[in-house]
């Protein structure tokens, strides 16, 4: 008899016993079992009928997985072996000739052989990932089987060979859990490249999970692109600054990107750095020599959806010094410098058998070695080199007018 030939749970339970039926059905839903049965050797193009089983009882699909014997001398379906037929949507390929045994001499072939391989494949990955339940465990087999005859899901090899290898490898949607329930997209986050190497230097590994939520470990360094600044367009912009002058003290606020970050390490826009500085001009005949000093904090919030946790307080200082003489000034400096604080990241690092997510903390100090700005100012007209400790360096030329109206 074969699948064909089965249309209800009637027959099904005349071909085998009510009990086994009910052991059946009970196992699935209450235990989430999966059962790998033989299409059977019947040379036939359809399967026998107790495969097509998932068919009449709706209880079993994801729990159920048909399996066809291919040869490996022929690249085919063994000539002996009952293709998926009508079970295709839940039918699966695998070896099953030729066969070792350390208890026959002789090599083993048939779907009875066959069947065994697949189901020692679906207890490796219950072993390695024992939250997966029985429809993801036969999903992800389906799914990473290597397509064989006709394109996609055939009536002779079902959903194709079975592939351990492509199984064991990330599928579908790529994630980074940065909660039990909030996962962002993997994507490389571009990083400020006054932390962007504080980070690397770590060499911190996490994971991130892919559409059946088993996790994979890699590398924060290789995840992350490490940005400069921009000084010159922070020179363009401002920065928002706002200032208060009292003799050559001045204390003022502005925004800043020293901590700016995209995605799993996300930062907000506002970092906020307040600062107080010290200016001093000193006049020789035509030339006039100058200084600013100045030592900020920052406030830095980490987004919502971002593997930071959190930032302490974070202290800056800058300096700048230079000459002018007429229109034309010439200056050499440090840009803002964090030199103290640290930042807190909280980075997934696998699953427990209960399918929880393990975090492990980390904090980097956020110190680093300042750059060095060389300028050069003619009227309106502002050229730099900036030789970035972090980063490439940068050359710019930028000019700035008003308009009245």
């Amino acid at each position: 008899m074969y699948a064909t030939q089965v249309h209800s749970r009637e027959q099904i339970t005349n071909i085998t016993d009510k009990n086994f039926i009910n052991a059946l059905t009970d196992a699935a839903t209450k235990n989430d079992a999966i059962f790998v049965w033989a299409a059977g050797n019947d040379y036939n193009s359809q399967s026998s009928a107790l495969s097509a089983t998932p068919l009449v009882i709706p209880e079993l699909n994801g729990h159920f997985v048909n399996v066809v014997a291919w040869d490996s001398e022929t690249g085919a379906l063994a000539d002996f072996s009952n293709a998926c037929g009508i079970t295709k949507n839940f039918c699966i390929t695998a070896p099953g000739t030729n066969l070792e045994s350390p208890k026959s001499s002789s090599p083993l072939n048939g779907t009875s052989f066959a069947t065994p391989i697949v189901s020692a494949a679906i207890s490796v990955i219950r072993e390695a990932y024992p939250y997966m339940t029985a429809t993801q465990v036969t999903s992800l087999l389906f799914t990473t089987a290597r397509d064989i005859g006709d394109v996609g899901i055939d009536e002779i090899y079902g959903h194709g060979m079975l592939d351990m290898e492509r199984a064991t490898r990330p599928v579908g949607a790529e994630l980074v859990p940065l909660s039990e329930n909030v996962t962002v997209a993997m994507r490389r986050a571009n990083v400020s490249g006054t932390i962007g190497q504080q980070i690397k230097s770590q060499d911190i590994k996490f994971a991130f999970v892919d559409s059946y939520g088993r996790p994979f470990t890699t590398s924060l360094r290789n995840n992350i692109t490490v940005k400069n600044r921009s000084l010159a367009y922070e020179h363009l912009r401002q920065n928002g600054a706002q200032t208060a002058h009292f003799g050559n003290i001045e204390f003022g606020f502005k925004s800043s990107d020293l901590l700016k970050s995209d995605g799993f390490l996300e930062t907000t826009d506002n970092s906020l750095l307040s600062f107080i500085g010290v200016n001093n001009n000193t006049k020789i005949g035509n030339l006039e020599f100058f200084q600013r000093a100045t030592f900020g904090t920052l406030n830095a919030t980490p987004a919502p959806e971002s593997m930071i946790s959190k930032f302490s307080n974070i202290y800056t200082a800058s300096l700048n010094v230079g000459v002018k003489m007429n229109d034309l000034t010439f200056s050499i400096g440090t840009p803002d410098t964090i030199i103290n604080g640290n930042m807190y990241l909280n980075t997934p690092t696998g699953r427990h058998n209960n399918g929880e997510y393990i975090f492990q903390e980390h904090l980097i100090s956020l110190a680093t070695r300042p750059s060095v700005e060389y300028r050069a100012s003619y009227k309106n007209i502002t050229a730099g080199f900036v030789d970035n400790t972090y980063g490439t360096d940068e050359v710019y030329i930028i000019a700035k007018t008003k308009i009245k109206f």
